[in-house]
């Protein structure tokens, strides 16, 4: 949870007027500065890069930052039971004043305490994680460009219940009207956490689907029609918008990144350059002569000047990778 105490504006070098796109601006500069993988193992920059991310996190959200704002100004010194002591002196925390609440404020509103974590898992419908797979390619379609058919075992949403994993797809919640959260003042603030009536899942509770077992997701096997753009190599990836995991509850599915896998050809590339081997018998290449050899795009005439010796290389101008 974190403590408000900690100032989070000193900690991206802000004042505390910074627009969204200060903060945005700070972070990035500080986050490549202090990226574990260029910290090279130094704890302290480790550590500030963890408070940096922390400091972003809230700032960065209008709601968050206000909220952290609020708590502030009203002198709260990071410590739950600190501040409620100071409330109840002041009169602030009326009669029947939860502490417990006060726990459950934060750890909902930022998201990090372990109810928060499930009930923004069940709650709301959020994208899908990106799917990762590898593909192998036919060595002239990565150079000129193509069209490949890939299958491959993919989940997607039951149709049953529309990826909530409730029979019948479930029912809106009555109480949150499907937010998952539920709302109450008290002592002048406002808190919130998980819907007691759904458990923060935002539908009413439901045998689970029948179809899937309750998961919301079932295996398929999906065939693709990907298009590889010309001049593609080994490790390059192409992001298929949409063709990912779905997303928890019905959400939206993320994305599907192919990694592509050039098969061997009969050249051999040297970045946009490709080479190739051709023999000549030894009167050929002391005398010259002319020779039709394979290229990319066809059939090409070479000639061999005389006297040439093995191993020589001669350049087709544009017969490479465009």
């Amino acid at each position: 949870m974190p403590r408000f105490d900690k100032d989070y504006y000193k900690l991206l070098g802000l004042a505390e007027t910074a627009t969204p796109e200060e903060i945005k601006k700070a972070y990035r500069r500080l986050a490549k500065d202090l990226h574990p993988d260029r910290a090279g193992g130094d704890k302290a920059k480790e550590q500030r890069f963890k408070e940096v991310n922390e400091a972003h996190e809230v700032l960065s959200d209008p709601a968050k930052r206000s909220q952290y704002d609020q708590m502030r100004r009203s002198g709260f010194s990071g410590d739950p039971s600190e501040f409620l002591r100071r409330q109840q002196q002041a009169g602030g925390a009326g009669p029947g004043f939860d502490p417990g609440d006060f726990g459950d404020v934060f750890s909902q509103f930022f998201d990090m305490g372990a109810m928060g974590r499930r009930a923004s898992a069940r709650s709301r419908t959020s994208r899908g994680e990106d799917a990762l797979a590898s593909v192998r390619v036919p060595f002239e379609t990565a150079a000129k460009g193509g069209r490949i058919t890939v299958t491959l075992p993919m989940e997607e949403a039951c149709r049953d219940c529309k990826g909530t994993g409730a029979k019948g797809g479930g029912k809106t919640c009555r109480e949150c009207r499907g937010s998952g959260m539920s709302s109450r003042k008290q002592g002048g603030f406002a808190f919130s956490r998980p819907c007691p009536a759904c458990g923060g899942q935002g539908v009413e509770p439901s045998p689970p689907c029948p179809a899937c077992g309750g998961e919301g997701t079932r295996p398929v096997q999906r065939t693709l029609e990907v298009k590889v753009p010309a001049g593609s190599a080994t490790g390059t990836k192409l992001r298929l918008s949409g063709e990912g995991a779905p997303g928890p509850g019905g959400g939206p599915p993320g994305d599907l990144l192919l990694e592509l896998t050039v098969e061997e050809g009969r050249f051999e590339r040297e970045g946009r350059d490709l080479t190739s081997t051709v023999e000549l018998p030894f009167q050929d290449a002391v005398l010259g002569t002319e020779v039709q050899v394979q290229t990319l795009h066809g059939m090409a005439k070479v000639r061999i000047p005389p006297g040439t010796q093995p191993g020589a290389r001669l350049r087709l101008a544009g017969q490479g990778i465009q």
